[in-house]
């Protein structure tokens, strides 16, 4: 599935995509091939931070799109519409 700007509007990553992809991109590496990525252990953790700063991103830039419409966007972003 698409990402991103699409033609049919803004499309979030979902975060158990994020973190799919995050766990496989760290197995490519040969020094992470069978290290245990649950919640729990030491990398699990730090990747889970990544993966919420990444699902942070996602909706920071899903907000930025939608704020140029005048029926999603909201405080500011509206008030700018209206000015303009």
């Amino acid at each position: 599935m698409a990402y991103g700007i699409t033609a049919s509007g803004f499309i979030r990553k979902p975060i158990d995509i994020i973190r799919t992809e995050k766990i496989a991109l760290a197995r490519t590496f040969s020094q992470f091939a069978d290290t245990d990525f649950s919640p729990y252990s030491y990398e699990g953790q730090l990747l889970e931070q990544a993966v919420q700063n990444d699902d942070q991103l996602w909706q920071e830039l899903e907000k930025a799109y939608y704020s140029v419409y005048t029926n999603t966007a909201d405080d500011a972003q509206l008030d700018r519409i209206g000015a303009l």
